[in-house]
């Protein structure tokens, strides 16, 4: 597909915007699912769980994280780089945190307590 889109975009975007300046209804019908679009909540996507121990815990994604946090994964990426979060405990190569580490970041974020309480509750 992306091989298609790359030989032939031109011709491609040249009918798109035709279609739309002689038919107001597709143009609504873009301009809606723009907007749409725009204003969509992120999703966080179904709950994970991982076993430690033989006892099964949700976990939450960097992703999930930063949307609590209101920042952006890379940043939290950064932090751990860094050193200042502790790396996620998981073994793949994915960033997973524990209910309490995700509660032990925001408090860090908002002040409430310092990166060796931080390191020290992790």
């Amino acid at each position: 597909m992306r091989r298609w889109y790359h030989n032939h975009a031109d011709e491609y975007n040249a009918e798109r915007r035709g279609k739309y300046a002689q038919d107001p209804a597709a143009r609504e019908r873009a301009r809606l699912r723009a907007q749409e679009y725009r204003t969509k909540k992120p999703d966080i996507g179904r709950q994970l769980y991982r076993e430690i121990d033989g006892k099964t815990f949700p976990v939450y994604t960097s992703g999930q994280l930063a949307q609590a946090l209101g920042c952006s994964p890379q940043l939290l990426r950064n932090l751990e780089k860094r050193g200042t979060i502790p790396q996620a405990v998981f073994p793949t190569k994915h960033r997973l945190y524990l209910k309490h580490q995700m509660q032990l970041v925001i408090d860090f974020r908002e002040g409430k307590i310092t990166v060796e309480q931080l390191h020290d509750g992790w």
